[in-house]
Parts: structure tokens; sequence; C-alpha cells
């Protein structure tokens, strides 16, 4: 429930805030957000030392805030980024997603690490700690950068980006990417894997080296542009394609009781179909007015967070169905649940072809 707070207030700032960047600027909503962020941070942990009735409704709320405030620095981020780069958008998001990325990877091996060191509570604090910080740096940085406020309609940006069906397409192929990838280190990952002979340990780290392939993956997508002549369409659909791969070998490893190692394929396979967010992010911006930057690529973003909201309880439903007294699902179970991505990594694929390619015209 916690988690689910956290998505659902990050995915609805998205919304709901994600058009005010044309108006209200990148600066100022980063500021914003990341106060919002940094508050909620420091809060959550400390929470847990109120007595149990109160201690899960502020943590509840501090986990919303947080979501808040990650929910809105996203969009101004964007817009910021868009209104600073315009000629070298995609090696600059790239790094950005590249270093916002080192987040869930420090997330799960790490912290576990500095858990056992000084208590849950403690290893949150001193991230909330290093959060207050680098905000500290934004906020000084940010002296003199905040723009008036624009006057206009704030709602006309999201009916214009929300109203192509060109942005709907790239919006749908990316979001079915990134509910279904996250279903694997939220959900379903660690248990599948452990379940299928792996121990825990190696499991972690099987899952952490899937968000590091990401990371840099992100970073590694303007090289791979200048590989195939700027060609985005191309590696929209190579993302589609490996998701789908990985959908479908998943869903024939649990039936046929295939290898080990094809069930550690299918997760590569799935991880790798969400490496391009980089390059979905360029392409709605260039599908969009420079105006809507910012919020074309806050609403992808948006669209993803929705899915990776909704697919998480569909693939507990379907790992539950299966559940007996013992402690390991059966290979039914998870054949079950790739056979649940491949419906959406078809779906995906399918608006994934009627994306146009955005390559600059060369003279």
């Amino acid at each position: 429930a916690l988690a689910f707070g956290y998505y659902c207030a990050y995915a609805i700032s998205q919304l709901a805030l994600g058009a005010y960047s044309v108006r209200w600027g990148g600066v100022r909503l980063m500021l914003f957000g990341g106060s919002c962020f940094v508050l909620g941070s420091l809060l959550f942990p400390l929470g847990s030392f109120l007595p149990a009735g109160s201690a899960y409704w502020v943590m509840f709320a501090a986990r919303m805030l947080t979501g808040l405030g990650a929910g809105t620095m996203f969009p101004g981020l964007a817009k910021l980024l868009s209104d600073l780069y315009t000629g070298r958008f995609a090696l600059v998001f790239s790094v950005v997603m590249f270093i916002g990325y080192l987040g869930p990877i420090c997330g799960r091996t790490p912290v576990l690490q500095l858990v056992k060191l000084v208590s849950w509570r403690w290893a949150l604090e001193i991230m909330a700690l290093a959060s207050l910080a680098m905000f500290a740096v934004l906020v000084a940085a940010a002296r003199g950068a905040v723009k008036p406020v624009m006057p206009g309609n704030s709602l006309a940006a999201l009916r214009k980006v929300f109203g192509s069906v060109r942005n709907l397409l790239v919006f749908t192929a990316s979001s079915v990417v990134y509910g279904v990838y996250y279903v694997l280190p939220v959900v379903a990952g660690q248990k599948c894997l452990t379940d299928s002979g792996i121990s825990k340990d190696h499991a972690e780290y099987l899952l952490t080296a899937l968000a590091v392939m990401i990371a840099f993956g992100n970073l590694g997508t303007i090289l791979l542009l200048r590989i195939f002549g700027g060609r985005r369409k191309l590696l929209l659909l190579f993302a589609g394609a490996c998701g789908l791969a990985g959908g479908i070998l998943g869903a024939s490893a649990f039936q046929w009781a295939l290898p080990l190692y094809a069930v550690v394929t299918a997760f590569v396979l799935v991880a790798v179909s969400a490496c391009f967010f980089s390059l979905q992010s360029l392409i709605v911006k260039e599908l969009n007015p420079p105006d809507l930057a910012g919020t074309s690529i806050s609403m992808l973003n948006f669209c993803a967070f929705v899915m990776i909201t909704a697919c998480q309880p569909i693939a507990g439903v379907i790992l539950h169905r299966f559940e007996t007294a013992g402690a390991v699902y059966p290979p039914a179970a998870y054949r079950d649940l790739f056979l649940f991505f491949v419906v959406l990594e078809v779906i995906g694929l399918v608006c994934c072809f009627g994306v146009p390619e955005t390559r600059p015209k060369r003279s």
C-alpha cells in the first residue's frame, strides 16, 4: 500500500502539474517538487517511531508527498532541458536518465547492505539527508532563474498532447514496456528466480545487474542513434521486439521446463526493452511543438507509471491464483504471468509500427 501511494501520487502529479511546465517554467516546478520530495523522504522513516495507529498514516502521507515531489520535478526537468539544449537534447537527456537510474540501482543491493549496518530507518534517513543536500545546491543555483508565470490555459496543452494519435501510439508502446519490466523487480522477479533454483542473493544480484544495464542502455541511446543513422523508429521497433521475445521465451521456459538460462535470458530481454526511455522521449519531443516538449515528455512518463501501477496488482492476482500451502509457485503461475506480458507486448509492438519516423531530414 505504501508503494501504491507513491506511484499514484507520482502519476497524478505528472498529469496535474505536467501541463503547467509551459506557463510556470521548469525551474519553478523543480523547486516545488524538490521541496515536497525532501520533506516526504525525511518524514517517512521518522513516522515509524509513532504509535502503530498513527505511524501507518504518517508514513503513507510521507510516501505520497515523496511521489508528488518526484512526479513534479520530472516535467520541470524535461522542460528545462528542452529549453536549454534544443540541439543536444538526446545526449543531455540520456545522461540525466542514466543518473536517474542510479537510484533504482542503489536502492537494491547497496541499500540492503546499508540497512544491515544501521537499520532501515537510519538508512532511509541518510538518503533523505543526501537528497536535502542536493536540493540545497539546486536552490542556490536557481537564484534569479525563476521566470514569471506566463498567462494562458494550461489544460489546453494537455488536450493538444493527448489529442494526437501519434503521441498516443508512443505513449502506449512505452507504457507497455515499463509496465511489464517493473513487475519483475517489484512484484515477481526475485520469487520467480528463487523458485526456478537461483539463490536469493544471486537473484538480487541479477535484478541489480538488470537495473545497471537499463541505466547504461539509456546512456547508450545517443551512440545507437549514430550507429543506425538516427533512425528512431528502427530502435523503437527493436525495443518492442525484445520485450515480446522475452515474454514468449519466459512463457515457453515454464511451459516446457526449459533450462534455467532460458528464464534468465527472458528477464534480460524484457530489461533490454526498457533501455530506451530517452529515445521515446526524443520521439515525442520531435512529434510536438517546442512549447509542448516538457508536457509531452511528462505525459509519456505519466502513462508509463499508470501502466506500472496497473500491472503490479494484476501480476499479483495471476500468481495468487496458484497459491498453495507451499512456499513455491508452480511453473504454470509464471507461465501465465509471462503470457500476460506477451499480450501487452503485442499491443505495444503494433503501436510501434504506427509511429512515424522523426529523424531530421538531411539537407
